[in-house]
């Protein structure tokens, strides 16, 4: 009795290791993912997203360009101070030239909200003050109506709000014009 066992025992390990090979095999053999890093899409406007803005005086503002619908609907929401700087910006990049108004839900600093025209031109700025979360009361900040292009938010604490005045007109320092920005953007739309 001592043999059977021993000889099925033997058949039963070698089953064991053939069934085990089998199945590491086919597990390696599939697309290799690498955990290590985070699968993103590719951003299909990355070739346009950052741009600098430059004031008259020659400061410079790291903008972002929020294009998408999504984007523009999140805008700075959420978004903590420590993660936006006081020569960053967002850009809300439009098409058209319309009445626009925007609110501040969810906010965790104050913001300085700009009108501009097509040539990134100030019609005018409102200072919107924080409102984390969705709640009211108390009302969440409402700008009132521009007609305007584009639409620049930046920190109100932000030393670069002392220069902002109706009618100054940013310089866009990029390679390719504000033109051509929209014209990529149209093409990936």
């Amino acid at each position: 009795m001592l043999s059977f066992i021993t000889q099925n025992g033997a058949k039963l390990i070698k089953n064991i290791l053939i069934i085990g090979t089998l199945l590491f095999i086919s597990c390696n053999s599939g697309p290799q993912h690498n955990s290590s890093k985070e699968t993103r899409p590719k951003d299909p406007y990355s070739k346009v997203r950052n741009i600098k803005l430059a004031f008259p005086s020659g400061k410079l503002i790291d903008t972002k360009l929020a294009i998408t619908q999504e984007e523009q609907t999140i805008g700075l929401s959420g978004t903590k101070s420590s993660d936006f700087g006081a020569s960053d910006a967002l850009l809300f990049f439009y098409f058209e030239t319309d009445m626009k108004g925007f609110w501040m839900p969810n906010t965790l600093f104050d913001l300085a909200i700009i009108f501009l025209d097509k040539d990134l031109k100030i019609i005018d700025w409102e200072i919107a003050p924080h409102h984390p979360g969705m709640d009211e009361p108390p009302s969440i900040y409402r700008t009132k109506q521009y007609k305007s292009r584009h639409v620049l938010e930046i920190r109100a604490d932000s030393p670069l709000v002392k220069e902002l005045e109706k009618g100054l007109k940013f310089k866009l320092i990029s390679k390719i014009s504000l033109s051509e920005i929209e014209s990529s953007i149209r093409l990936l739309q």
